[in-house]
């Protein structure tokens, strides 16, 4: 899409793009209202437009496309990888543990268990060791109850019913099986 013709309108698309909010993009593009309330509904007005807001989006899209390219440029300059950032994960274990010794140039080390802890959670995270949980319910909700209690809570949850036979199944299912 080319530049728009309006020169205040593409200013605008243009500093929307760059962050800035819409309604100070508006009075920056050059537009003039006499309220506070008058300037927030022009200018949500003049976003909506559906050619100003065609514009916002490709300048979003352009932009986005110059970042990746940017970060993969970035990433082969530095020879970054995923090897390198697990050996360097596995070089900082070492050296929070005391297993590498200090080098000719000096560097004694010293142990640095929090240090030696989060690397071994990403070297640990990255090779799917660790499972997020979440405790759902209220604190206390099993309290009060024996296991008897805690499996038929759980069912009701589950929308189980009791069979004939002391089970638990899905309601509906009595007589199958």
């Amino acid at each position: 899409m080319p530049t728009l013709r309006d020169p205040r309108r593409e200013q605008f698309a243009q500093l929307i793009a760059n962050g800035m909010p819409t309604q100070e993009a508006y009075v920056q593009a050059g537009y003039k209202s006499t309220t506070p309330g008058a300037i927030h509904t022009a200018s949500y007005r003049l976003r909506d437009d559906p050619v100003v807001s065609a514009r916002i989006e490709e300048m979003y899209a352009t932009r986005e496309k110059m970042q990746v390219t940017a970060t993969a440029k970035a990433v082969e300059r530095v020879a970054l990888s995923k090897e390198w950032v697990l050996s360097k994960l596995i070089e900082n274990v070492e050296r929070a543990m005391q297993v590498t010794p200090p080098t000719k140039e000096g560097g004694v080390f010293k142990y640095e268990g929090a240090v030696a802890n989060r690397a071994l959670e990403l070297l640990g995270r990255e090779m799917g060791m660790f499972i997020d949980r979440k405790e759902v319910g209220h604190a206390g909700e099993f309290a009060e109850l024996d296991a008897g209690g805690v499996k038929q809570l759980i069912a009701q949850r589950l929308g189980l019913v009791r069979q004939s036979d002391g089970s638990f199944g899905v309601s509906g299912d009595e007589g199958e099986g």
